[in-house]
């Protein structure tokens, strides 16, 4: 620009409207004019670097570090790092966002898939049976058709079959006549037979009967002769047997005598001995019915104790059910989450023991499921349950993130896909509302949280997330009650069988609004277990196993003393055994002797009578054998003449037999024929009256079958359908009653349901669509964030590099140290900041820029220093530090202008220093010029100045 062309800038300030007037070179602009043309010049008028009033300076040393970061990029030549910063913040909450919604939508995906796997099965069910139905009407449709078939083969078969009877009908006719005459032949020769052999019997049954007569006295004679040699052999063998029976008679009593002088036994001794020991039995049994009453008497008192114990593990059952009574009538509802509870308690319980355990800190089963949770009261267990929330009764209760996480990961996000809920307690300490005295005043019963047991963590959930310990009831109250309630500000409450809640009005107080539940019946909590009293069973039962045991000792100690008894008692049995065996055995032996002799005298007796009669049976034997010889030559005779007479009786016999073997044959032969004849005659007529029945038949099954089809012959479409079904018409029935055996067993189809699968699955594929388009929004986010965020951070590593180097420069020309750093805050783009470190003491280390650390004239100091040091990077024409001295102590304000002055000097901008004082014996060297500015009332005003007068005596002096 020429120099006739400077830029001479007037504002006019108006103090009654705050108005401005702008004069450029003597001619009113706007605002805007003047500010455009002073950013061409590249001055910046928020610029810190450029214009650095007092004020300014107080405010930059209370920013933090990331107001300091935004400031600094101002300040900087790079406009665009400022803007990428503010670009990086942007897209990191759009990238927040979208990940928060991306979530979102996967939660909302799993869950909708979650519950449509339940449906998929009802609908697969659905779309079975509308299969099974469309197969159905195509085999209702084949049936007619089938039957029809069947029907038309019935005829052709039954008119084939009427053709082929007919036909040997005819024949048959042929064969009658011809058999009649041969069967009256035959009857005829059966006749002549007949007599013949009726004359041949008469003669031969009169040599007959001499025959047998002669037989009968020769049978007789002989039988005799065979009975006398049998009686000789048989009274032999009693003789030799008798002889033999008598000398073992002699043989026995002989050892018999020598046993009984070998046992050497008096019988009296012996009787004297048993009695002496059936004495002593009798004395060791008195002792051993003692022990065993005692013992009867200690086996009463342990059966009482056992039978009490039994009842008091009843009792203790009984208690424990109640845990069991809940979690069924839970999992009756929620089924799914029995697999979740099993392994968190697997879980609890492998902690308890020390064991290896997913959880770092016990997880709490559901509260509705618990069993340290209990109400003892029912109505007030009415009131806690209403006030747990109903997606949190059924929730698992975690200690801390990592557990919930744990939990969440495993079986929602995990294979097993449970939709469970998972709440985090919120370890925060609680105090009640009210006193108890405070809540009687007011005619209440008192707090929910004061009427629940459970351990204090659950305790503290009740509190923190379901505001327990400032809900108050009265389990009987009026309208009255209410209205106070209400008007001490309780924003929940209980009065009688009602819920009140208070619902605040954005528009004040008088807007808000009471909303009144009727109180329903606890369902969970009114099973409460008293814990005192089943730590009581347990001691109780504790003791009685103890006595038991004590009793168990004792029984054994009798039983002890009870076997010795019978030991005693056997080994006196063993001995009167002994003895007893040795009177028996004397006894037999006697026994023994008397029968041995008895038996020798009878035994001769009997030889005697044996001896006798083979003598006379001997004698006998001559006379029978004549005898038998007469009769055997008188029955060979005889014999010949019957054989000659049967052989002839037995020819015409067999004559006769031959020719009624051939009548019968004839007979047989001629009644079959006549049989067959009328029932072909029979058959025929049946099956002509079959075959035009059938032909009416099938002719009415056509005509049912095309009716079933509108009239018509299958089509081309209907043949390919049928061809897939049975080709029989029983098969087809037992096919159609099978397939609609099937649609009737599920005929429990929920058509909702299934409906409802197919509209979630649309809004499935709908939302998995979205859920692509904002991970691909996302990626491109990211993509984005990461190019972006790595140029942002490289410009600003080298810019806060440059800084923090001429930073320490400066604090190390006074004797100091000082860097400025980078606050990285990773994601959170509006987290990064800049830090600065000084120490201005050398046994101190660099500790950040604050408050607390630092007085005010140092922080001054290094935020003078700072902003100096960032003077190197924006480039104007010249600078401005308004009163920066202000507030600083003689030391820190040398400090700091030498630091000016040093800067200024170097730089190769205009700086102007505006300071109301200067201390003595300050630095300054030829480049400076130092203006003193005079005002007062004798001072020319500004309006009448001549600039151009000015500027021309300036440039004479100079020349000078």
């Amino acid at each position: 620009m020429e120099e006739s062309e400077n830029m001479v800038i007037r504002r006019k300030i108006f103090r009654a409207n705050n108005r401005s007037v702008y004069r450029l070179n003597g001619k009113e602009v706007t605002e805007q004019i003047i500010k455009d043309r002073v950013a061409a010049l590249g001055i910046q008028m928020d610029n810190l670097v450029q214009f650095l009033p007092q004020d300014r300076v107080a405010d930059f040393a209370k920013m933090n570090p990331q107001e300091l970061l935004t400031a600094t990029e101002k300040t900087a030549d790079d406009e665009k790092l400022f803007e990428t910063h503010v670009e990086l913040i942007e897209i990191g909450r759009n990238v927040k966002v979208l990940r928060e919604e991306i979530d979102s939508h996967h939660l909302r995906l799993e869950e909708d898939r979650t519950a449509n796997a339940q449906r998929k099965a009802e609908f697969e069910r659905w779309t079975e049976v509308e299969t099974y139905k469309q197969e159905l009407s195509i085999m209702e449709k084949k049936l007619p058709w089938l039957e029809y078939e069947d029907a038309r083969k019935m005829y052709l078969n039954a008119k084939e079959e009427f053709g082929t009877a007919h036909k040997q009908f005819e024949e048959d006719f042929k064969f009658l006549e011809p058999m009649k005459k041969a069967r009256k032949k035959a009857e005829q020769n059966v006749l002549a037979r007949k007599d013949a052999v009726k004359s041949q019997a008469s003669e031969t049954g009169k040599v007959q009967k001499k025959l047998n007569k002669t037989f009968e006295k020769f049978t007789d004679e002989t039988e005799n002769f065979n009975a006398l040699q049998r009686d000789v052999k048989t009274f032999e063998k009693q003789s030799a047997k008798y002889a033999n029976r008598v000398a073992a008679a002699k043989t026995k009593q002989d050892e018999i005598r020598a046993t009984m002088e070998d046992a050497q036994s008096d019988p009296k001794a012996v009787m004297v001995e048993i009695n002496h020991l059936k004495k002593k039995q009798i004395s060791i049994r008195g002792e051993q019915s003692e022990i065993i009453d005692e013992l009867e008497d200690v086996m009463t008192s342990k059966r009482g104790k056992t039978n009490l114990l039994k009842k008091l593990h009843h009792e203790l059952q009984q208690t424990e059910s109640v845990a069991a009574q809940k979690q069924e009538i839970f999992l009756r509802h929620n089924q799914h989450l029995a697999s979740p509870i099993r392994w968190v308690s697997d879980q609890n319980l492998k902690l308890e023991q020390g064991q290896q355990s997913e959880f770092k800190q016990r997880v709490f089963l559901p509260l509705i499921l618990n069993v340290n949770v209990n109400v003892n009261d029912s109505n007030v267990a009415n009131y806690v349950e209403q006030s747990i929330p109903g997606r949190d009764r059924g929730a698992f209760i975690a200690q801390n993130a990592d557990d919930q996480r744990t939990l969440v990961n495993r079986f929602r996000s995990g294979q097993e896909k449970i939709a469970i809920n998972v709440v985090r307690i919120t370890h925060r300490p609680y105090s009640n509302v009210a006193s108890p005295s405070q809540l009687q005043q007011l005619g209440l019963d008192g707090l929910l949280i004061d009427f629940v047991e459970a351990p204090d963590e659950i305790k503290m959930y009740l509190a923190n997330n379901c505001n327990m310990h400032q809900i108050p009831f009265a389990l009987h109250g009026s309208d009255q009650l209410t209205q106070i309630l209400q008007d001490k500000g309780f924003s929940t409450y209980f009065v009688g069988s009602n819920g009140y809640r208070v619902l605040s009005s954005r528009f004040g107080k008088q807007s808000n609004a009471l909303r009144v539940d009727t109180v329903r019946p606890a369902r969970f909590l009114n099973f409460s277990i008293d814990a005192d009293k089943q730590q009581q069973l347990v001691r109780k039962i504790k003791d009685l196993e103890k006595e038991i045991t004590r009793v168990d000792t004792q029984v054994h100690g009798l039983q002890q003393k009870s076997m010795d008894y019978k030991k005693q008692l056997d080994a006196v049995q063993h001995d009167i055994s002994l003895l007893n065996e040795k009177m028996s055995s004397y006894k037999k032996l006697d026994a023994s002797l008397k029968r041995a002799i008895s038996e020798e005298n009878t035994f001769k007796k009997s030889l005697e009578t044996a001896k006798k009669n083979e003598d006379d049976a001997k004698a006998k034997i001559p006379i029978a054998a004549g005898h038998c010889l007469s009769s055997m030559e008188k029955l060979s005779q005889l014999s010949k003449d019957v054989s000659n007479f049967v052989y002839k009786h037995q020819l015409l016999m067999l004559q006769e037999e031959v020719a009624r073997m051939e009548l019968r044959k004839l007979k047989k032969d001629l009644e079959e024929h006549e049989r067959d004849y009328e029932d072909r005659k029979n058959h025929m007529k049946g099956l002509k009256n079959e075959s035009t029945r059938l032909k009416n038949e099938a002719l009415k099954k056509l005509e049912a079958a095309k009716e079933s089809n509108d009239g018509n012959m299958p089509d081309e479409k209907q043949k390919e359908a049928f061809k897939t079904l049975p080709d029989s018409v029983d098969e087809l029935n037992i096919e159609y009653k099978r397939t609609k055996a099937k649609i009737d067993t599920m005929s429990g189809v929920d058509l909702d349901m299934a409906k409802e699968y197919h509209v979630v699955k649309k809004r499935i594929e709908r939302d998995e669509q979205v859920l692509g388009e904002k991970e691909t929004e996302l990626s491109d986010h990211e993509k984005k964030l990461t190019s972006r965020f790595q140029h942002w951070k490289r410009s600003l590593e080298a810019m806060i590099k440059q800084i923090s180097t001429t930073y320490s420069e400066f604090f190390k020309q006074l004797g100091c140290a000082g860097e400025v750093g980078i606050l990285d805050a990773g994601e959170d783009y509006a987290g990064w900041g800049v830090l600065i470190l000084v120490s201005f003491r050398k046994e101190d280390s660099l500790q950040q820029l604050q408050a607390h650390h630092q007085s005010g004239g140092e922080r001054s100091v290094a935020t003078m220093l700072y902003l100096m040091a960032m003077q190197q990077l924006a480039s104007c024409p010249f600078r401005v530090v308004d009163e920066i001295n202000q507030g600083m102590d003689a030391t820190n304000e040398k400090r700091v202008f030498e630091q000016v002055v040093n800067c200024s000097t170097s730089d190769q901008s205009q700086y102007f220093l505006i300071t109301p004082k200067l201390l003595p014996n300050l630095t300054y060297n030829e480049h400076m010029r130092v203006f003193c500015v005079y005002n007062g009332p004798e001072m020319l005003p500004s309006e009448n100045w001549n600039v151009d007068e000015f500027i021309s005596r300036a440039k004479r002096l100079k020349a000078k």
